[in-house]
Protein backbone atom coordinates (compact mmCIF):
# COMPACT_ATOMS: atom_id res chain seq x y z
CA UNK A 1 0.00 0.00 0.00
CA UNK A 2 1.38 3.58 -0.89
CA UNK A 3 1.83 5.77 2.07
CA UNK A 4 -0.76 8.91 1.57
CA UNK A 5 0.53 12.45 1.58
CA UNK A 6 -2.69 15.89 1.87
CA UNK A 7 -1.74 18.55 -0.36
CA UNK A 8 -3.91 21.25 0.81
CA UNK A 9 -3.22 24.83 -0.43
CA UNK A 10 -4.64 27.58 -3.29
CA UNK A 11 -2.59 27.15 -5.79
CA UNK A 12 -2.94 23.38 -7.29
CA UNK A 13 -3.29 24.50 -10.36
CA UNK A 14 0.44 25.71 -10.57
CA UNK A 15 1.73 22.63 -8.50
CA UNK A 16 -0.26 20.31 -11.29
CA UNK A 17 3.14 19.35 -12.37
CA UNK A 18 4.58 18.69 -9.01
CA UNK A 19 1.39 16.96 -8.01
CA UNK A 20 1.57 15.03 -10.75
CA UNK A 21 5.23 13.76 -9.71
CA UNK A 22 4.13 13.13 -6.16
CA UNK A 23 0.81 11.04 -7.25
CA UNK A 24 3.41 8.70 -9.19
CA UNK A 25 5.29 7.95 -5.80
CA UNK A 26 2.45 8.47 -3.48
CA UNK A 27 -1.40 8.49 -2.63
CA UNK A 28 -2.46 11.94 -2.67
CA UNK A 29 -5.16 13.82 -2.24
CA UNK A 30 -5.58 17.42 -2.71
CA UNK A 31 -7.76 20.37 -1.40
CA UNK A 32 -7.80 23.66 -2.40
CA UNK A 33 -10.65 24.76 0.83
CA UNK A 34 -9.44 24.05 4.28
CA UNK A 35 -12.87 23.34 4.84
CA UNK A 36 -12.77 20.13 3.21
CA UNK A 37 -9.63 19.30 3.84
CA UNK A 38 -10.39 19.28 7.45
CA UNK A 39 -13.27 16.84 7.27
CA UNK A 40 -11.67 14.68 5.26
CA UNK A 41 -8.56 14.35 8.38
CA UNK A 42 -10.98 13.83 10.83
CA UNK A 43 -13.29 11.24 8.71
CA UNK A 44 -10.49 9.13 6.81
CA UNK A 45 -7.56 7.20 7.76
CA UNK A 46 -4.69 10.23 8.41
CA UNK A 47 -1.95 10.30 5.57
CA UNK A 48 1.84 9.76 6.34
CA UNK A 49 2.43 13.55 5.49
CA UNK A 50 0.90 17.00 5.00
CA UNK A 51 2.05 20.10 2.79
CA UNK A 52 -0.61 22.63 3.96
CA UNK A 53 -0.98 26.55 3.41
CA UNK A 54 -2.10 27.09 6.52
CA UNK A 55 -3.97 30.69 5.61
CA UNK A 56 -5.83 28.70 2.79
CA UNK A 57 -9.43 29.87 2.47
CA UNK A 58 -12.46 28.22 4.30
CA UNK A 59 -10.76 28.07 7.63
CA UNK A 60 -9.68 30.49 10.26
CA UNK A 61 -5.36 31.06 10.46
CA UNK A 62 -3.81 27.65 11.40
CA UNK A 63 -6.88 25.61 12.33
CA UNK A 64 -5.72 22.80 10.16
CA UNK A 65 -2.41 23.20 11.04
CA UNK A 66 -4.05 23.38 14.95
CA UNK A 67 -5.49 20.36 14.34
CA UNK A 68 -3.04 18.21 12.97
CA UNK A 69 -1.04 19.06 16.28
CA UNK A 70 -3.78 18.44 19.10
CA UNK A 71 -5.89 15.37 17.48
CA UNK A 72 -4.89 12.09 18.99
CA UNK A 73 -5.31 10.45 15.08
CA UNK A 74 -2.64 13.48 13.56
CA UNK A 75 -0.42 14.30 16.15
CA UNK A 76 3.18 13.18 14.94
CA UNK A 77 2.00 13.61 11.14
CA UNK A 78 4.96 15.44 9.66
CA UNK A 79 3.90 18.88 8.14
CA UNK A 80 5.23 20.89 5.40
CA UNK A 81 4.30 24.90 5.14
CA UNK A 82 4.13 26.49 2.13
CA UNK A 83 3.35 30.30 2.54
CA UNK A 84 3.63 33.48 0.90
CA UNK A 85 4.81 34.92 3.99
CA UNK A 86 8.00 35.07 4.70
CA UNK A 87 9.69 32.54 7.38
CA UNK A 88 10.22 35.08 10.43
CA UNK A 89 6.68 36.41 10.46
CA UNK A 90 5.29 33.11 12.05
CA UNK A 91 8.78 31.35 12.76
CA UNK A 92 7.02 31.22 16.74
CA UNK A 93 3.99 28.85 15.04
CA UNK A 94 6.59 26.78 13.02
CA UNK A 95 7.99 25.36 16.58
CA UNK A 96 4.69 25.85 18.55
CA UNK A 97 3.18 23.46 15.37
CA UNK A 98 5.98 21.09 15.03
CA UNK A 99 6.37 22.00 11.53
CA UNK A 100 9.19 19.92 10.15
CA UNK A 101 10.02 21.98 6.77
CA UNK A 102 8.96 25.71 5.39
CA UNK A 103 8.64 26.82 2.01
CA UNK A 104 8.05 30.42 0.66
CA UNK A 105 5.59 30.50 -2.76
CA UNK A 106 7.11 30.25 -5.36
CA UNK A 107 8.73 27.89 -4.37
CA UNK A 108 11.12 24.98 -6.11
CA UNK A 109 9.40 21.85 -6.71
CA UNK A 110 12.64 19.77 -6.86
CA UNK A 111 13.21 20.94 -3.19
CA UNK A 112 9.60 20.37 -1.79
CA UNK A 113 9.87 17.45 -3.50
CA UNK A 114 13.23 16.00 -1.81
CA UNK A 115 11.58 17.63 1.56
CA UNK A 116 8.73 15.09 0.90
CA UNK A 117 10.69 12.14 0.25
CA UNK A 118 12.95 12.62 3.07
CA UNK A 119 10.34 12.41 5.54
CA UNK A 120 8.30 9.99 4.16
CA UNK A 121 11.48 7.68 4.68
CA UNK A 122 12.43 8.63 7.54
CA UNK A 123 11.58 6.45 10.68
CA UNK A 124 8.60 8.54 12.99
CA UNK A 125 10.62 7.71 16.26
CA UNK A 126 13.84 9.48 14.65
CA UNK A 127 12.15 12.96 14.11
CA UNK A 128 12.50 16.22 16.22
CA UNK A 129 8.97 17.66 16.42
Amino acid sequence: MRKKLLFVSDCLETCSDLIEEMTDRYEVKCFQDGAEALLYLRTETPPELVIVDPEIEGLADWELVRYLHSSKACRGIPIIIISERSFDENRHLYFRYGVMDYFRKPFLPGQLIDAVETLMVADPMERIF
